[in-house]
């Protein structure tokens, strides 16, 4: 299969798959961003375990965000399917050592914790997506494109929503996983979209 195919978004596939790994995908991130609400409102102290890790979590996401773009390389590169295993386990294993110095430099686990919370969370839409092995870099990259431009936007909004730093990653958490959850339920329909657009436009 080329790797042209691959990259081609098809709507009707996220459509199909809305009734049930939209569900499953969506309902972690909705649910952080009912957590966000709650730290927001004084429900949740800010003081707390909790609280802190929810503010804790906007720079670890970063973090995820960067790992997935790299974990696409293998079938960017065309890569035998020996490599393309060994090669996801070498880089998580490389940001889990990173982040394992870090917990040690700040004398907790959170980083790690938080880092491997928030990639299983991503690795969702791969997992419970249903599709071939040989077209699964096609969900990861329709995801990782629409993490990245909703994350994106939500610090650019918390920055200037914000009054102080903990209160901007606050509303920074609350858009961007409010807005991932929805676009999950509907299988990242405007990434499809919005790359199929893109696609049209550079074949003009």
């Amino acid at each position: 299969m080329s790797y042209e195919r691959q990259l081609t978004p098809d709507p009707a596939a996220a459509r199909r798959r809305l009734k049930l790994s939209g569900f499953l995908t969506a309902m972690p991130d909705l649910l952080l961003g009912l957590a966000y609400v709650a730290l927001m409102t004084g429900s949740i102290d800010r003081a707390s375990d909790v609280g802190r890790g929810l503010v804790r979590a906007i720079p670890i996401e970063f973090a995820v965000i960067h790992a997935s773009g790299f974990l696409a390389l293998p079938w960017v590169a065309g890569w035998k399917d020996r490599r393309k295993t060994l090669y996801p386990i070498g880089l998580t294993g490389l940001y889990s050592l990173a982040l394992g110095i870090v917990s040690l430099a700040v004398g907790g686990i959170w980083p790690l914790a938080i880092f491997w919370g928030l990639m299983f969370n991503r690795l969702l839409a791969v997992i419970v997506g249903d599709i071939p092995d040989d077209n699964a870099f096609t969900e990861w990259a329709i995801v990782w494109a629409g993490t990245t431009t909703l994350f994106v936007l939500a610090v650019c909004v918390g920055i200037f929503g914000g009054t102080e730093n903990e209160a901007k990653a606050r509303l920074t958490g609350f858009l961007y996983f409010t807005t991932c959850g929805l676009s999950e339920l509907t299988g990242w329909a405007w990434v499809h979209r919005w790359m199929r657009s893109a696609r049209e436009r550079r074949r003009r």
